[in-house]
């Protein structure tokens, strides 16, 4: 299998639905960088573009920030995908889906005021969501895009250099996240406040 990951401008629905639809569009991108492969992924590339029908595009849109994730009486509430989607290729999904309920659970055991917990809450999770949000696109996604396109896009500013950070490979804020101690800080921090 050979597949590609790049940046592309914005576009519309009707605008990726229609260059899904073209199929000489859709092995035009796909030989991008043609000359780069080995042989062996350049006969798989001419392979698949002699079967046009087969190539699919999958972009990865961005879920613009919510104002909120909870109804003004707080009966109703979203979370995980609903409240943020978060791209695919990062494998976080389910896992800041039950961190919102691991974080909402913890809140609420220890409110008496439940639209205040549900602000608390967001704030916590949204910050969270940034930052996976962040690391996908500037790390995960990155690491991806053929070295031609990556050096492009940091040059420009458009993407950071993950190798650039001293921690690259410390991923520890992400799987040693201490939930309890984020809500208890936050929770200091607003009863100040």
């Amino acid at each position: 299998m050979v597949g590609m990951q790049v940046q592309y401008p914005d576009q519309t629905r009707a605008k990726w639905e229609a260059m899904a639809a073209d199929q000489d569009i859709m092995c035009e991108f796909y030989r991008r960088g043609y000359g780069d492969w080995h042989d062996t992924a350049r006969q798989i590339i001419d392979q698949v573009c002699a079967e046009k029908h087969n190539l699919y595009l999958w972009p990865f849109l961005r879920m613009p920030k919510l104002r909120r994730w909870y109804s003004r009486t707080g009966n109703v509430l979203l979370l995980g995908d609903a409240a943020h989607a978060i791209p695919p290729s990062s494998g976080q999904g389910v896992n800041q889906a039950l961190e919102d309920v691991d974080a909402l659970v913890l809140l609420l055991k220890n409110s008496r005021d439940l639209l205040g917990a549900l602000h608390t809450w967001q704030t916590l999770r949204q910050a969270r969501i940034d930052a996976v949000f962040d690391w996908a696109t500037n790390s995960t996604n990155v690491q991806r895009l053929p070295e031609a396109e990556r050096n492009r896009l940091i040059k420009e500013g458009k993407v950071k250099d993950p190798r650039a950070t001293e921690n690259f490979d410390d991923m520890s804020w992400l799987y040693k996240f201490n939930l309890e101690k984020e809500i208890a800080h936050l929770t200091k921090a607003e009863a100040h406040a």
